[in-house]
């Protein structure tokens, strides 16, 4: 489930010592909405034993309202599940999005302090121009989409489903930024938000994508050089918790995953390895991906304990490091 967490800082231009005031009560005290209609305005009122301080209360007030409205957000999680070589989108709803207590909000303004006799304290009131505001915000908008849509379009390009997956991958990390920004944007100024709404379906589709294009990545495994199949059985393991279909012999295979393992043995009265490996991975077309690891010195009185210490070491690294690996690089052939 998608929880998203809003960065925001109150921008606020005014000078503590040599702010404006009011004698007369302004009508925004008490219709606001009449003064800073919904459709053109998001305002607040803030109050204070000084001007400064109803502002900064009116700022607060504005910032918690950011913080309610988005919290009362609806986000959805969509995620695809695999049965019978189907796929199938299960898709849930939630209204547990949170946001962070400071948030940027753009063409920040304020009116001019009141001082109310009566109850010897001051009024202002915080306002947001919604279209000067959208304004400065939707450049950031535009240029998410550029990003993820960079990728996403790759995606839909390269005939090699391997390749879309990856594609794919690169462009799902990039659309939590855009998610963030178009839920903002979605209360900056919702009638200019509604443009990209389709955008939200295409980011939809993303895990039902991504599992197909594993389901269609049938992957054959051959190492060279392997100790009581440790490295294959853990490259297989890697890939089947991902998602991705092994296959039993190279005829059935889309891929072959090809490794290759050097000992790099030490002579000394102890047996001593320093252990790497190249893995590629190859379509009929060429290489797709390529990832290559050292381990530092493994040592053993016995020769067998240490190159299947020095085997169980590769294992451990692969573990760490190679579906990480595998997940962020993109070959440029």
């Amino acid at each position: 489930m998608l929880k998203f967490t809003f960065p925001v800082i109150l921008t606020m231009s005014f000078f503590m010592s040599c702010a404006s005031v009011t004698t007369k009560e302004p009508d925004w005290m008490t219709n606001t909405k009449s003064v800073y209609p919904d459709a053109f305005y998001l305002a607040q009122k803030g109050s204070g034993s000084t001007v400064d301080m109803a502002k900064t209360d009116a700022a607060a007030a504005l910032s918690r309202y950011f913080n309610v409205t988005v919290q009362s957000t609806l986000s959805t999680s969509i995620q695809s599940k695999q049965t019978n070589n189907l796929v199938e989108d299960n898709i849930s709803v939630s209204n547990n999005t949170t946001m962070d207590t400071f948030t940027r909000l753009f063409a920040l303004e304020y009116t001019d302090g009141y001082y109310n006799k009566a109850e010897k304290k001051w009024y202002c009131l915080a306002f947001i121009d919604r279209k000067m505001a959208w304004a400065q915000f939707e450049p950031q908008i535009i240029e998410q989409r550029t990003t993820f849509y960079d990728y996403y379009y790759k995606a839909r390009e390269t005939p090699e489903p391997l390749l879309k997956y990856i594609y794919d991958n690169y462009a799902a990390a990039q659309s939590f930024a855009l998610l963030k920004s178009l839920n903002f944007g979605d209360i900056l100024f919702p009638e200019q938000i509604k443009k990209y709404s389709d955008d939200l379906l295409v980011i939809a589709s993303l895990p039902r994508l991504q599992t197909e294009e594993k389901l269609s990545s049938i992957i054959f495994i051959t190492v060279k050089q392997d100790y009581n199949n440790i490295i294959e059985s853990k490259i297989s393991e890697l890939f089947s918790k991902n998602g991705f279909l092994i296959g039993g012999n190279l005829a059935s295979a889309k891929y072959t995953i090809l490794v290759e393992i050097e000992p790099n043995d030490e002579k000394s009265e102890v047996f001593s390895y320093f252990p790497g490996i190249t893995l590629t991975i190859q379509s009929k077309s060429g290489v797709l991906f390529s990832y290559n690891t050292t381990i530092t010195k493994v040592s053993a009185n016995n020769q067998s304990v240490a190159i299947k210490r020095a085997y169980q070491a590769l294992a451990k690294e692969l573990d760490n490091s190679f579906m990480k690996s595998f997940n962020v690089q993109l070959d440029d052939n």
